[in-house]
């Protein structure tokens, strides 16, 4: 958990300036956690609720998707991590009824899925007062507490509360009243440039040397230490005018980080630090998530940079973001963040929080 709460200062900054492309149409991603579960939306209003038993290993899941927009229909699944059948979900000491015409089960039998309003409806229903979820024999329950604070979190987020397609705050207010998803921003692709050899280790160089300082702050290991060679290291042509300049830093037991840089192509020009905004979603952030990231990797066909950090080995936490530089700044393209470790979900299966058209 200490990673993840780490992760949680550098989660920051939304539209800040116009560095993130279509933000005036874009809605402010947001997380909550109420008690076992969480409620994440993002920039589109897309929401995942999400609870599990953060102190379990092995236990049941349960995950509610929602797009914005009136027409959009909630996913609910069950997921599991052995297979189960459906007889054996319980609330409490209550089996529920799951209708084989509405919940499907996936091929290897560990989850089970419905977007059908009734059946999603009958659902909630009958966990929004129990204490507990239970699935199979031997996975771990869900605990219940915080289910109704998260889904009203998505009938709030989306507008829903008072009408008919409310998950619960239901009531009259007709399914047209509420408001359309907004639009994701487009983001072109933006291909890295290529450079020679001799470019490639002059901007190292001259970025080694600019940001020594920087860099033995941030107590990253020598470039003669054997571990070096597991971490990314490397020198991009962004466009014209900078490159992106990568070096390796520390290895932990299972991933590494990096330092980026921005430097100018031309003689003796400047090396900043990378600027990578995400969004703002508790007070205090910074709203800068560079220049360290973890596992940091680009894409030089696309020009798409990416992080992953898990928040512990059995990657069932953590955060992935990708960006693309447009020609000034690097723009925040996806990202997806899970801060509670544990569940059943697949692994890297985390809450989406900033989505583009890439």
């Amino acid at each position: 958990m200490t990673a993840i709460r780490t992760l949680q200062g550098a989660i920051s900054g939304l539209c800040i300036g116009l560095l993130l492309m279509g933000c005036a149409r874009a809605a402010a991603p947001s997380y909550a956690t109420h008690g076992a579960w969480s409620v994440a939306c993002d920039n589109t209003l897309s929401c995942d609720a999400r609870g599990f038993d953060e102190d379990s290993n092995s236990g049941a899941e349960v995950v509610f998707t929602r797009a914005a927009g009136p027409a959009a229909r909630t996913t609910v699944t069950i997921y599991a991590p052995a297979p189960f059948a459906r007889t054996a979900v319980r609330v409490d000491d209550r089996m529920l009824v799951l209708p084989d015409a509405a919940w499907v089960p996936a091929g290897d039998g560990a989850s089970l899925t419905t977007d059908r309003p009734a059946a999603v409806a009958a659902f909630i229903d009958a966990l929004r007062h129990g204490a507990a979820l239970h699935v199979g024999t031997d996975a771990g329950p869900v605990p219940l507490d915080g289910m109704v604070a998260a889904l009203s979190g998505i009938d709030d987020r989306q507008g829903r509360a008072g009408g008919r397609t409310a998950l619960v705050q239901r009531g009259p207010r007709r399914a047209s009243a509420v408001p359309a998803a907004p639009a994701p921003p487009v983001l072109p692709a933006a291909p890295t440039v290529t450079l020679s050899r001799v470019a490639q280790h002059r901007l190292m160089a001259r970025a080694r040397r600019m940001q020594a300082r920087f860099i033995r702050a941030q107590h990253c290991a020598p470039p003669g230490d054997r571990m070096r060679r597991f971490l990314k290291n490397g020198v991009y042509g962004l466009d014209d005018r900078n490159a992106l300049v990568i070096i390796g830093c520390e290895m932990g037991p299972y991933q590494g980080s990096s330092l980026l840089f921005v430097a100018s192509r031309a003689p003796d020009g400047p090396v900043q630090p990378a600027r990578l905004l995400v969004p703002v979603l508790d007070p205090g952030d910074s709203g800068d998530q560079g220049p360290v990231l973890t596992n940091p990797d680009l894409d030089p066909a696309t020009g798409t940079l990416g992080t992953v950090q898990m928040g512990r080995a059995l990657d069932d936490c953590g955060m992935q973001a990708a960006w693309r530089w447009d020609h000034t700044h690097f723009v925040l393209a996806r990202m997806t963040l899970q801060r509670a470790c544990g569940g059943s979900a697949p692994r890297g299966d985390w809450p989406v929080l900033y989505r583009s058209v890439m």
